[in-house]
């Protein structure tokens, strides 16, 4: 089955097509030069579309790190990513996996300009303090269908 290409310009912005990978590249140096890719523990790292993609990464002057989710992301794992990568001047969190790898980049991606605990923004679980962000820049490639999760925006816990 085939789509159409497509473009939605509403927040979040949602690019949709056969190809838009490679555009990727060169939409992550737009936001800066430094990047952290968050992946699934196989999947995609293992494809052939991997060195293709880091690649095309370093042809746009944009270095990366990688970090993996495997699994549901434990509040553990995000703290200790940001804790891990908020020195390192992060212009762009890019998610390259299924929901859950999204949903923890989002998270990262909302917490790496702060550096506070995951912890602090959970209904019932944490403070309860609310997120005032701003967030790094996110980029969410979802290599499955049916989460939602590259479309619904980081919401503010309450």
């Amino acid at each position: 089955m085939n789509f159409n290409t497509f473009t939605v310009s509403r927040l979040p912005r949602i690019l949709f097509g056969a190809g838009r990978l490679k555009e990727v590249p060169k939409l992550t140096a737009s936001f800066g030069q430094q990047a952290l890719i968050v992946t699934g523990k196989h999947s995609f790292i293992n494809s052939r579309r991997w060195p293709e993609f880091t690649e095309a990464l370093s042809q746009q002057g944009v270095s990366w790190q990688q970090v993996t989710v495997s699994g549901e992301p434990s509040p553990s794992l995000i703290d200790t990513t940001v804790a891990t990568f908020r020195s390192e001047a992060i212009d762009v969190v890019i998610a390259i996996g299924g929901g859950s790898v999204l949903d923890a980049a989002k998270a990262i991606a909302g917490l790496l300009p702060h550096g506070n605990s995951v912890l602090d923004h959970l209904e019932g679980v944490g403070r309860n303090i609310p997120y005032q962000g701003p967030s790094t820049p996110f980029i969410a490639i979802p290599t499955t269908a049916g989460t939602g999760s590259e479309a619904t925006k980081k919401r503010r816990i309450k």
